[in-house]
């Protein structure tokens, strides 16, 4: 059953580029959006039946979790009901935790067999191959649940936000498991061009602060061994970058940032979204779970926008976040982020473990001088916590759980497998 096990996991990772899959528009809802749910689902079953066959008890700290979310769910329920404009909060709350937990299903399964590199290396054929194909086939419902409303490029994901962190995730798998330096290198300059390609400016910034996370836990360890001088070595650099691109960027960064602001409407969003769920945790501090996250959330939105009004410094567009009242409909309210939408899920608990969890994975990575993992880690920690709700999005629990293995395993040693690739891009274990 292993074997079987092995193969559904490695058709999950190939098909983890298609995340705006049709079956969104079905009765699956959100869920059908990445058509890897199906591979996932399966796998999960097949380890539970083994589980079941081999008499093994399930992980203490699995069956508290799964106590939590139906405890602070059933809250969510006798705060707000089971109606929230005629949407079913039960319905809608069963669905988000189906979704939650199938984000987090893929760090458990192992992925030190052939066959699923092989699925990381056809999944990222399948991305860039998206890239192409959108050109001709751009609004084809056969191939996305929605048409591409800014003309992005985005393969085979909603939008090109999407693209930047599934790429990046793909990109963090294979360029760990190359071997030579130089490949490691050209693989690396190839996905920052597809990243300036895709136009998404949240996909850069992750990356560029995967850097510079480096950089300060280098600082961090540094101060902690007293070694001054290495610190004045790794600091002077970082200083005469920061003042270069302070003279000519500035400026620019200003003037998009304030395009952004004028003419789009997703600043304003975000900005209403995250002072809503602050205070949906300052209200419910340990959570409302998911079947009180649409009231809780929307409750809210009205007081953050007066309160974002009074004290912007420039006039926000507001039109967007408004339609999340006005509608009242649930289809496209989230807070844009995973940490966020934990925090109004499992309240001041959850950025609590997540930033403790993150930091503690990074510590390892740095400490085994896994560099590219390291700097891929950190651009999806920061994804999640910035941009990307991370729900649909599997390829990101596939990428975490590679780092969290190699962090785990002290004995873990490199080694060539070949998998027939060109000559140098042997891939290690």
């Amino acid at each position: 059953m292993n074997k079987l096990i092995y193969i559904i996991v490695a058709v999950a990772v190939l098909l983890t580029p298609f995340s705006d899959s049709p079956l969104r528009n079905t009765f699956l809802g959100f869920l059908g959006s990445s058509i890897s749910f199906i591979p996932i689902v399966l796998s999960i079953f097949l380890i539970f039946l083994q589980f079941l066959f081999n008499k093994k008890r399930l992980n203490n700290y699995l069956l508290f979790g799964f106590a939590w979310i139906i405890l602070i769910s059933v809250y969510g329920l006798i705060i707000y009901g089971n109606k929230f404009w005629n949407i079913n909060l039960l319905d809608k709350g069963f669905r988000l935790i189906i979704l939650f937990l199938l984000f987090l299903a893929p760090l458990v399964f192992s992925l030190n067999k052939k066959i699923i590199r092989f699925g990381f290396i056809y999944g990222f054929m399948i991305l860039i191959l998206g890239l192409f194909w959108i050109d001709v086939f751009n609004n084809q419902y056969f191939l996305h649940s929605l048409p591409n409303g800014n003309m992005r490029p985005r393969s085979f994901t909603l939008e090109s936000s999407n693209l930047s962190i599934v790429l990046l995730s793909f990109s963090t798998v294979l360029i760990d498991q190359i071997n030579k330096i130089k490949y490691k290198i050209v693989f690396g300059i190839a996905t920052l061009l597809i990243l300036i390609y895709s136009n998404s400016k949240g996909g850069l910034a992750i990356l560029i602060g995967g850097f510079v996370t480096l950089f300060l836990f280098q600082i961090f360890h540094t101060l902690i061994r007293k070694k001054f001088s290495k610190l004045l070595i790794y600091l002077s650099p970082i200083l005469f970058v920061f003042c270069i691109g302070l003279i000519f960027l500035t400026q620019r960064v200003v003037d998009e940032l304030t395009s952004d602001i004028n003419n789009y409407s997703s600043t304003a969003t975000r900005s209403v979204l995250t002072l809503s769920s602050i205070l949906v945790a300052i209200q419910h501090p340990l959570g409302v779970g998911m079947t009180g996250f649409l009231p809780a959330l929307v409750n809210n939105i009205p007081s953050s926008i007066n309160f974002l009004n009074k004290y912007s410094p420039t006039q926000l567009n507001f039109s967007e976040v408004n339609t999340y009242v006005d509608d009242r409909s649930d289809q496209n309210i989230s807070t844009k982020s995973f940490l966020l939408d934990g925090l109004v899920y499992f309240g001041l608990p959850f950025p609590i473990f997540y930033l403790y969890g993150s930091i503690l994975l990074l510590n390892k990575l740095f400490k085994k001088r896994l560099w590219v993992l390291f700097i891929g880690s950190a651009s999806l920690i920061l994804g999640l916590i910035t941009f990307s709700s991370g729900l649909g999005l599997y390829i990101i629990s596939f990428a975490i759980n590679r780092a969290i293995s190699r962090a785990s395993n002290r004995n873990l040693k490199p080694h060539v497998v070949k998998v027939n690739l060109p000559h140098g891009l042997e891939l290690t274990q």
